[in-house]
Order: C-alpha cells, then sequence, then structure tokens
C-alpha cells in the first residue's frame, strides 16, 4: 500500500490523495500474477493552479468509487490506471499520457467560462484591441511603403526632385526657364527653349533679348481677311468654338474692323449668318450689331438654309457666320456644327479659344475641332488672364496662326490684329496675379518700338472714332424705334 501512494504521488504530485483501495485476485483461478491492490486516486487542479478562487472539491463517497484501478480527477471525469502485481501501469495505461490528455480536456473547459468575470485594473486588454493596433500597424507600415516607392518613381521621372536642382538647365537660362514655367508654358517646352538659347549665348544679360527674338520667330500671325470688293462671290468668315468663349461679341468686333476701315472709301456690304439654335440671346445680340452696323441678319436652323443663305447674298462683300457653342465631347452637336461647315464653305474657319483655359483643356479641345479644319485661332479673354503659356504652347503644337486677340467686352475697342510682338511681350511681362484693369491697359498700350507706338496710337485713334460712329448709330436707331 505504502508503495501505491508513493507512486500516486509520483504520478499525480504531492497533493494526490487516495479515494480507495482494495486488493485483487490473484489473476486467473490465482495463477501466473501475483497479489494486486486497486487504488482510486485524486488530485486538486483548481488548487494546482493557484488561482484565487478556491473550492473544495466534491469527493465520492467511498462506497460510490466505481470497481477496477480508476484514478478519479475532481471534474467528473475518470482516469483508468492499471497495475500489475510489481505495481507498475500496463502498457497504454500509463497515467502521464492518460493524465496530460485529461488535464488539457479540463483546461479548454476552465479557460473559457460560461459568463466572464467582470473587468478589474488588474485585467489586460482584451485580444480584439491588441489585434486592431496590429492591424493599424500594418497599415501604416502599408502605406509608407508605397509612399517610399512613389517618391522613387518621382524622383526616377523628374531628376530635379532628387537632386534639387535643374542639371540639364544651364545656369545662365535657369531663371529665364523659370520665368517660363511662370507663365504656363508646358515644361518640355520651356526645356527646349531654354537649352537653345543657352547655345546661342553665354551672357546672362543677353538671355532675355534672345527670348524675345526666339519667340518672335516662333509665333505664327495671320493678317486680317482681305475683301475684294469687285469679287464676284463674297468672302466668308466662321468662328467656331466651345460655350463661353465670347464668339458673338468677337464676330461684332471683327464686323466693325471692315465696316470702318479708314483705307476703304466704299463701305463693304456686310451679311450676319448665325446658326446658333441653343441660344436667343445670341440671336438678339446680333440683332442688335446688325442694326447699329447698317448689316443685314439671317437665322438658319440646317445645312440647308445655310446654303440658301448664300445664295441669297451673292452680291455681299463679306458673310460673318456665327455658330452655336459646341462641346468638343459632345459628338451629335460636334456632328451638327461639322455639316454647317461643310454647307458654308467658309473662306476662313477661325477657332476661338479663351486664354483663361488650361492647356491640357485646349489640347482636348483643338483634336476634336480640328476635324472641321480650323486655319486660323482666336485668343480670347487676354484680359482676364494672368498668364499666357497656353498661347505658345498650343501655336507650337499645331502651328495654326492667330488672327485676333480680344481684350475686353467692348465693342469694338477691345480686339487687337494679332501681332508677335505683342504675344512676346505678353509672354517676358511677369505674372501678375489681381491687377486692374487700369494697370493692364497701360500695360496694353506700353511698348518699345517707335513704330509699335505709332501704330498702337494710330490703332487707338481709329477704335474710338468707329465707337463714337456705331454709337451715334444706335442712338439714331433708338430715335427712330421711339418716333
Amino acid at each position: 500500500m505504502a508503495e501505491a501512494m508513493k507512486m500516486v504521488k509520483t504520478e499525480l504530485g504531492p497533493d494526490a490523495i487516495i479515494l480507495h483501495s482494495r486488493d485483487t485476485g490473484k489473476g486467473l483461478i490465482g495463477l501466473f500474477t501475483g497479489r494486486g491492490v486497486e487504488v482510486t486516486a485524486a488530485v486538486d487542479l483548481k488548487e494546482s493552479r493557484k488561482e484565487p478562487a478556491k473550492s473544495k472539491p466534491k469527493l465520492p463517497q467511498p462506497g460510490s468509487a466505481p470497481a477496477g484501478n480508476t484514478f478519479s480527477s475532481p471534474s467528473g471525469n475518470r482516469i483508468d490506471i492499471k497495475i500489475d502485481g510489481n505495481g507498475f501501469p500496463k502498457g497504454e495505461d500509463n497515467p502521464l499520457l492518460a493524465l496530460s490528455k485529461q488535464l488539457e480536456k479540463d483546461k479548454q473547459k476552465t479557460d473559457i467560462p460560461p459568463i466572464p468575470p467582470s473587468p478589474s485594473p488588474s485585467v489586460t486588454e482584451p485580444p480584439k484591441i491588441s489585434l486592431s493596433e496590429k492591424r493599424l500597424e500594418n497599415r501604416l507600415e502599408h502605406l509608407e511603403n508605397q509612399l517610399s516607392k512613389l517618391t522613387g518613381m518621382i524622383a526616377n521621372l523628374v531628376p530635379s526632385i532628387a537632386s534639387g536642382e535643374l542639371p540639364s538647365v544651364p545656369t545662365h537660362t535657369r531663371a529665364l526657364y523659370n520665368h517660363l514655367l511662370e507663365q504656363d508654358v508646358d515644361e518640355s517646352l520651356a526645356l527646349s527653349i531654354a537649352t537653345q538659347i543657352a547655345e546661342s549665348t553665354d551672357d546672362r544679360d543677353d538671355v532675355w533679348t534672345a527670348l524675345k527674338t526666339f519667340l518672335l520667330s516662333k509665333i505664327p500671325v495671320a493678317p486680317p481677311l482681305e475683301l475684294d470688293l469687285n469679287a464676284k462671290r463674297p468672302k466668308v468668315l466662321m468662328l467656331v468654338g466651345p460655350t463661353g468663349v465670347g464668339k458673338t461679341t468677337t464676330l461684332a468686333k471683327i464686323s466693325a474692323q471692315y465696316k470702318f476701315a479708314p483705307q476703304s472709301r466704299i463701305r463693304p456690304k456686310i451679311v450676319f449668318v448665325t446658326a446658333d439654335l441653343y441660344r436667343l440671346a445670341a440671336v438678339e445680340q446680333l440683332q442688335k450689331y446688325t442694326e447699329i452696323l447698317g448689316a443685314e441678319l439671317e437665322v438658319t436652323y440646317s445645312p440647308e438654309e445655310v446654303r440658301q443663305s448664300l445664295n441669297k447674298h451673292k452680291e455681299a462683300h463679306l458673310i460673318l457666320f456665327d455658330t452655336a457653342g459646341a462641346s468638343q465631347r459632345n459628338m451629335p452637336q460636334m456632328t451638327t456644327l461639322a455639316a454647317i461647315a461643310q454647307a458654308a464653305r467658309p473662306t476662313e474657319l477661325h477657332l476661338v479659344l479663351s486664354s483663361t483655359t488650361k492647356y491640357s483643356d485646349i489640347v482636348d479641345i483643338v483634336e476634336h475641332f480640328k476635324e472641321i479644319e480650323p486655319v486660323r485661332l482666336v485668343f480670347t479673354k487676354i484680359d482676364e488672364s494672368t498668364t499666357f503659356g497656353t498661347i505658345l504652347n498650343t501655336v507650337t503644337k499645331y502651328k495654326i496662326p492667330i488672327s485676333y486677340l480680344t481684350t475686353g467686352q467692348n465693342v469694338p475697342e477691345d480686339i487687337e490684329i494679332a501681332r508677335p510682338e505683342r504675344i512676346a511681350k505678353l509672354l517676358l511681362t511677369k505674372p501678375v496675379v489681381n491687377r486692374s484693369i487700369e494697370s493692364f491697359n497701360a500695360r496694353k498700350i506700353e511698348v518699345h518700338d517707335e513704330d509699335d507706338a505709332s501704330k498702337h496710337t494710330e490703332s487707338a485713334s481709329r477704335k474710338k472714332e468707329v465707337s463714337r460712329e456705331m454709337k451715334g448709330k444706335q442712338d439714331q436707331s433708338d430715335e427712330a424705334k421711339n418716333s
């Protein structure tokens, strides 16, 4: 019995107790085996884990212990250990293996109680919070890696960002290059210009003069459409473009240039034709201008009516054709516009663009409108823009000459025949934000060449005369209506 007790404490620990024991027989008819002892033992698992809350195990009554060589756990589960006559466990009944499996099952049951205990200051944070923090760490690490990759890509694409300088731009033209970028000149074009000027001069003070010379040679312009008063058919000038760029007002300004031309003794006969089917205000606006200018107005609604209007006014010297603003992304509008242009067969088709439109949108507009084959460009709203690189970008890419610049809403004053000197001056001037109209107008007539100055003076004087004449006609028209 002492040997059995020793074995129980060795296998189950010092807290093990023997609950029941009995002698067993000597095997089959008392042969082959010696005398054996069957014991029932138990160990307090909760006490062995040293948990704060202790409870006495409910011990089975001695009379209720099951027969057999059995160790019983306090949880009610049984571990059967058969001991031979020499006091050793038999084969697979090794108590270490059996007890290990049973303890693992008990641990799983006791570690997940049905009702979680109330939180206390000594209790650690729930695993869910730790998992969220870990996920946040992983997410931040992922974003840092992505940012690092993106920075590397930009550094590879633009060496100047990585090095902090522009090694491909010579030092003496770097200020010129930066000025062109401030004017919204395309980066690749600005770099090309700076490189070419650097090759032409080594003097930092000469680069600006060289830039002006370069611009004068690279900005294409076209003179106004020349009228032949003895021609058998009229010249047709058509304006097309996106919405809101000022086509109708520009057309009225152009008409005044011809109607009151000082070099002509005979006033040309001018007819306005509009195919603007979307804006009633545009028709009313043209009606007002035709009354002032003593011109006729035809409103058309289809390509066939366009052809009829042209045949009707064969005796006119100039037909000015206004069209509805068309979105380059609206294919039905573009198709209608193309059909009208084909019916009108204009002598010159001018694409009207706003100088305030960003270059990427200008490219999109020209790419779609070039199917109509414009031969001239008109840039409006010069007075509203602070940078003019878009003009240089556009003419460099598409090689289409510029015919007119408009500088305000006043008819007929705020229009200029495009000249390289004027556009070069706009590009050479440092961009000024929030400049006043007065300062813009002052800059508008500021020139460096005496010939240029005389042209400006003559043009400004003539525009004032035309404006007074148009106002006089407007007053006469109003008096006629009131009488």
